[in-house]
């Protein structure tokens, strides 16, 4: 009874430490700002497009392949962009936030 108190305690230090660590450095740091869904392009034509005029704007953007997910049901978007300025990149873009319905 003694070894398996000692085996799930130093299992939890072995692999309970490194968790805690991680999570405790990937919480946001003050001042900075999170990542937000910008849109979704249909292909990677449309994608490099969007992401060479935000670069070209100093915006940093990030593309996440989603066209691969079945979970996700049946989408016509094959990439997810997401920044961290939405402002600035939907006037890059030329776009204007959905208006969302409300109930």
């Amino acid at each position: 009874m003694v070894d398996l108190l000692v085996f799930v305690v130093v299992a939890g230090v072995i692999v309970g430490g490194p968790l805690v660590w991680l999570l405790l450095r990937s919480r946001p740091q003050p001042g900075t700002k999170q990542m937000v869904l910008l849109g979704g392009a249909a292909g990677e034509a449309e994608l490099s497009v969007w992401v060479a005029a935000l670069r070209s704007a100093g915006i940093s953007a990030r593309a996440q392949n989603v066209g691969d997910f079945y979970s996700r049901g049946s989408t016509p978007y094959s990439y997810e962009i997401w920044v961290r300025d939405e402002e600035r990149a939907r006037e890059v873009l030329g776009c204007r936030r959905a208006k969302s319905i409300a109930g």
